[in-house]
């Protein structure tokens, strides 16, 4: 069976495109100058902001937990918590995964059929007191924020609560931005394209073959990330159209075993681990589209692999950096992590614990 990089006519990549972009004017059977919107076109930079629009980085997920110090405090919060049970306001879990580590687990329902979770008195020794789990964006029948729920529940018996939380260590965030008006069909996630192999590259499809999900390093792993079609999503759990019409592309950065708060701002930028590229929408020579389709199976990293002439795997390597669009700056994105830190935790943190 032929590989990619022996098909014919691989070893002529897109450089005729490439020129393109850099002279314009070569553009055309005839010599024509390329119009505004050919160009945009070509480069696949949407000028219009109604096109692709990139929201504030948010946290999709926060599940943590808090030590209670004293044994006194430890048995005035585990009789506030049946009594919440007793009066209907959190539910207790009586059986299931969420007793596995505790020996109390509840949840308090939130809007949509949604709800938070909340566990007390660990079985080891070795686990802190309380463990908290919610999405920050779901909020309360009332629209409450879900922290200020759990504190309606753990104030009365613990008034130190909201203190204690922003000392919390955190075992999963899930840092993620919302792309509008751009499918995940037309992205591309792949880590540095001087790797040899996508050792850690997952694509899902649906039926047709179109992409519905993109996993970069291993769900088992304290850190990964994962690119999937929110609209489709939201769809299929909620079984209604999202308000927003057009695409709805999420990607997130799932993180395990944090720490604190301080640890969560020293720790490096998720979003440089990788590269984000946007495949162009006009029509490619074949060998174009075989080599992207490529990337978008095995991973940009194995697609390059398979290219054996050294100069046309170049050209290749290039041409992706050519595709990143101009509205991805992991460094700008990034520095809002203190505004999605105190949006999920519903407090004023500032951008800076130390």
């Amino acid at each position: 069976m032929k590989t990619l990089a022996s098909r014919k006519g691989l070893d002529a990549p897109p450089r005729r495109f490439c020129n393109q972009l850099q002279n314009p004017s070569c553009a055309g059977g005839g010599g024509k100058p390329l119009t505004a919107a050919l160009l945009e076109g070509l480069l696949n930079i949407q000028t219009r902001a109604d096109m692709a629009t990139l929201s504030h980085l948010f946290i999709d997920k926060v599940s943590a937990t808090l030590q209670v110090q004293t044994d006194p405090l430890q048995h005035a919060v585990t009789e506030r918590l049946q009594t919440c049970a007793e009066c209907e306001y959190i539910i207790q879990v009586l059986s299931g995964p969420l007793l596995q580590n505790y020996h109390f687990a509840y949840t308090l329902p939130l809007a949509g059929g949604r709800h938070l979770t909340i566990q007390a008195v660990p079985r080891f020794d070795r686990m802190n007191f309380i463990r908290l789990e919610f999405n920050p964006k779901v909020r309360g029948q009332n629209g409450e924020h879900p922290v200020d729920l759990i504190g309606n529940v753990l104030c009365p018996s613990w008034p130190n609560f909201f203190g204690d939380l922003e000392h919390a260590r955190f075992t999963r965030l899930d840092f993620a931005v919302d792309i509008r008006g751009v499918h995940i069909e037309q992205l591309g996630l792949y880590h540095s394209t001087r790797s040899v192999f996508s050792r850690k590259f997952e694509a899902q499809f649906d039926r047709g073959g179109q992409t519905t999900g993109i996993y970069l390093g291993k769900r088992t792993s304290n850190r990964y990330i994962v690119a999937y079609d929110k609209r489709r999503e939201f769809i299929e759990k909620q079984g209604k159209r999202p308000r927003l019409r057009g695409a709805w592309t999420r990607i997130e950065c799932r993180h395990a075993d944090l720490g604190n708060l301080r640890t969560i701002f020293d720790m490096p930028n998720p979003l440089l681990s990788f590269t984000l590229t946007r495949y162009p929408s006009q029509q490619l020579d074949e060998t174009s589209a075989l080599f992207l389709d490529s990337c978008r199976y095995r991973g940009a990293q194995a697609a390059l692999y398979r290219i054996k002439n050294r100069r046309t795997r170049t050209r290749y390597r290039a041409w992706l950096s050519e595709l990143s669009p101009p509205w991805w700056n992991p460094h700008d994105i990034w520095e809002q992590r203190g505004e999605a830190l105190a949006n999920a935790l519903g407090c004023a943190l500032g951008t800076n614990p130390h």
